[in-house]
């Protein structure tokens, strides 16, 4: 195959990819009965297997599974996090396959960026549905809109190179503007779904400092003997200061709360203010506490591996004096 086909035929797999991280049952069906269909002639010879009634009919009853566990609260984030790692495969799976004739460098280059993008797509997905409670209460609507447009965005990067070009810019712009943000929120989905299922077992407490990462344990106080050590609950933070969605670790130390996380790569420890006024909202995933105090507000979600939530705010209400001037400020680990 030549350089300048494969090439071509790269991005429209990525396209292919893009849509199989929104969603992979209703790509593969939409894509499979397209061609089988007569719609489209521009499947990749090595994937005419996706024109198999068999096939199609397979993915069109998984996709029937997605719809009715997508339906219900508790079953969904599972859902998704165990789709984590079915989408990109997918996407891996197709793409490999399609550059059957291709060299095998660019194989293997495509073949991995298919699944980064599979994953870009399906973290975005799950991190816009979090960020905005309106789309979570609209959640059959919201299913068949992103299986019209996994299989609208597949049909068409398969047919035109130009418009999977098009797709990978306007999706490589939305990634830059706005991904961080959506993938730290699809990272708490993930994150609070183990500690659910961790808690469930082991039982709901605090943590030992020993929990977080050498970098951010470094950041607390030095111990002194004869001091009880700092306890540490799993945490995620929104505030003006910290932005939207920071995963970290909530610890308090001796009258002093902290908020430890990574902000590009480096380790944090934001300062946690004594709340002026408080309210709780039980979660599937994740207690929320919303704290106001006397010159800010913010946001506490707490996994459900540690205390609950009512301790942790009686903890809050037993910190010292601020630490800064500020409600919470970062500074640099």
């Amino acid at each position: 195959m030549p350089i300048s086909s494969a090439i071509l035929l790269v991005c429209r797999l990525w396209g292919l990819s893009l849509a199989c991280g929104i969603n992979v049952y209703a790509t593969i069906a939409i894509v499979g009965l397209a061609s089988r269909l007569g719609w489209i002639d521009a499947l990749p010879a090595p994937l005419v297997g996706l024109e198999q009634w068999l096939l199609i009919a397979g993915a069109a009853a998984l996709f029937l599974v997605e719809v009715a566990a997508r339906a219900i609260p508790w079953i969904e984030p599972g859902w998704e996090t165990v789709h984590t790692v079915i989408r990109p495969v997918c996407a891996l799976t197709l793409t490999f396959v399609g550059l059957e004739a291709a060299p095998l460098p660019l194989r293997l280059m495509g073949t991995l960026a298919a699944g980064l993008a599979a994953l870009s797509s399906h973290a975005a997905k799950v991190g816009l549905r979090l960020s905005f409670p309106v789309l979570r209460a609209r959640r059959l609507a919201l299913i068949l809109v992103e299986a019209v447009l996994a299989g609208a965005l597949a049909v068409a990067a398969l047919l035109s190179a130009a418009i999977a070009i098009a797709a990978l810019a306007l999706a490589a712009g939305l990634v830059a503007l706005v991904g961080p943000a959506f993938w730290r929120a699809a990272f708490f989905a993930a994150r609070a779904m183990v500690a659910r299922v961790r808690g469930f077992f082991a039982g709901r407490d605090w943590h030992a400092s020993s929990v977080l990462p050498d970098r951010l344990l470094a950041l607390l106080p030095p111990p002194e003997t004869g001091r009880a050590p700092a306890r540490i609950v799993r945490a995620t933070l929104h505030s003006v200061d910290a932005g939207a969605w920071r995963n970290g670790f909530l610890a308090f130390d001796h009258g002093v709360a902290f908020f430890l996380h990574r902000r590009a790569l480096r380790p944090r420890s934001i300062p946690v203010q004594r709340p002026a006024e408080s309210s709780i909202r039980p979660g599937l995933l994740a207690d929320v506490i919303e704290a106001r105090t006397r010159s800010g507000e913010y946001v506490l979600y707490l996994l459900k591996d540690g205390p609950d939530a009512e301790i942790v705010v009686a903890a809050l209400q037993l910190i010292l004096e601020p630490p800064d001037t500020g409600s919470i400020s970062a500074r640099a680990g």
